[in-house]
């Protein structure tokens, strides 16, 4: 689904920007949204029992005009794009993989162990569940050393509440 939202965003923005070259305007730059939180675990390889979410997390450079188009095509899926999103705490090192790759708009989605580890450094209450069903999923040698370096103590999740 987010393939093809980003899809249409960036036919948008080249239709855009075909019509400002015609009348002399200033035209949409190109931008890159970085996708985190649920909708990055939506699209991971992971076979979890994620909450369906409104909210698209994403960091991005994209201009107010490229944003409020995004959110018309988000709708039709009943999602918006969360206007907190700068707020959401990721480790520095966190890495990326491509989700799409268009002329005016690169989208790239937040590796899950870097996901997961913020969800269980940051609200880690809220997240209880998800990462307990991580951690019997075998989790990867990735987030075993990130939760080492960020002193996460998975024994905690594993407690009864």
């Amino acid at each position: 689904m987010l393939v093809q939202v980003f899809e249409n965003l960036d036919r948008w923005i080249q239709k855009q920007n075909g019509l400002v070259i015609n009348e002399g305007g200033r035209l949409i730059e190109q931008c890159n949204f970085k996708i985190l939180g649920q909708s990055a675990l939506f699209e991971a390889p992971l076979s979890l029992a994620l909450a369906a979410t409104g909210d698209l997390d994403a960091y991005t450079n994209a201009s107010y005009a490229v944003c409020k188009y995004l959110d018309t095509l988000l709708e039709e899926y009943g999602m918006h794009l969360d206007p907190l999103s700068k707020a959401i705490w990721m480790p520095e090192e966190t890495e990326y993989t491509s989700l799409y790759q268009g002329e005016y708009v690169e989208v790239l989605l937040a590796k899950p162990e870097y996901v997961l580890l913020s969800k269980a450094i940051k609200d880690p209450k809220r997240n209880r569940e998800i990462v307990i069903e991580y951690l019997a999923s075998a989790p990867s040698r990735l987030f075993m050393d990130l939760c080492e370096k960020y002193q996460v103590d998975l024994e905690n999740f594993l407690k009864s509440s």
